[in-house]
């Protein structure tokens, strides 16, 4: 049985975790009340956020001893640069255990970032993360993309996405 989690602070987690579980027929939770406990595979879709994936830690803590782990981060970075996904990867290392690691997989989409839905905290979070960035003599790719929609939005949804996931879990049908 595949059981499809998620965590999310403003729904783009959430989106992709429904599309996908309405694809394979099952129902997608919070991971923080999620039953993964006789699950085989677990497909968890978090947010990135400061350094980490939301809800991962809930999703370890009771993932099955032989349980499949599918780690699906959404954040604005794009996944399709290698420093990125390198960058993501790296972290996702450091947090989920050896013997977890064995049997994960990570894919990496790209969510959406509107200022006005931020909480207070959140936009204090990226005023400081801009500050840092203009302060850089060097700066990358998506550097120049916090500045420039620094205080309005931006949208990566893309469901195409999924496909990859798609054919992981389901090889024969795509």
């Amino acid at each position: 049985m595949t059981t499809i989690t998620y965590s999310t602070f403003y729904g783009s987690s959430r989106e992709y975790a429904q599309s996908l579980a309405t694809w394979l027929g099952v129902n997608a939770s919070e991971a923080s009340g999620a039953d993964i406990s006789s699950s085989d595979a677990v497909v968890h879709f978090g947010s990135l956020y400061a350094g980490s994936v939301l809800g991962l830690k809930d999703v370890l803590r009771n993932l099955g001893d032989n349980a499949k782990l599918i780690v699906v981060t959404v954040g604005i970075a794009d996944p399709s640069l290698d420093v990125n996904r390198e960058n993501i990867e790296k972290r996702l290392e450091k947090i989920i255990p050896c013997n977890v690691m064995k049997r994960a997989v990570f894919f990496h989409l790209r969510g959406r970032l509107d200022y006005k839905k931020m909480s207070p905290r959140h936009r204090t979070m990226m005023w400081m993360l801009r500050g840092w960035i203009l302060r850089k003599k060097e700066r990358s790719e998506e550097d120049e993309m916090i500045i420039n929609t620094y205080s309005g939005g931006v949208d990566y949804m893309d469901f195409a996405s999924l496909d990859g996931i798609k054919r992981y879990l389901k090889p024969e049908t795509c």
